[in-house]
């Protein structure tokens, strides 16, 4: 999937990608021990920096797992990582000026 990104933002998006998946890694582990509030506050994270850097999947995902926390659906929370996962594997980035 081809993204266009801010030229400004070229240095930090390998270190963004590297934690997304850190959080990714964590959001399971705390799935496991049914944690939601700490899944929420990470998927928090994720809504607003994927937002923020352009990267509006990962930050749309990050909204829907922050409403599948109040729902404590397991399930869906498990569908909207491995979407996550997904995008970021599959993203070509374009890198423009703005």
């Amino acid at each position: 999937m081809l993204v266009y990104i801010d030229r400004d933002f070229q240095t930090i998006v390998p270190n963004y990608f590297e934690n997304v998946r850190n959080q990714l890694y964590q959001i399971k582990v705390l799935l496991k021990r049914h944690q939601y509030k700490e899944i929420e506050r990470l998927a928090m994270q994720l809504r607003d920096s994927g937002h923020n850097y352009g990267f509006i999947r990962v930050g749309d995902l990050g909204r829907d797992l922050i409403y599948f926390c109040g729902l404590e659906s397991d399930y869906k929370i498990q569908e909207a990582l491995e979407a996550i996962e997904r995008y970021i594997a599959s993203c070509e980035i374009k890198y423009i000026e703005i």
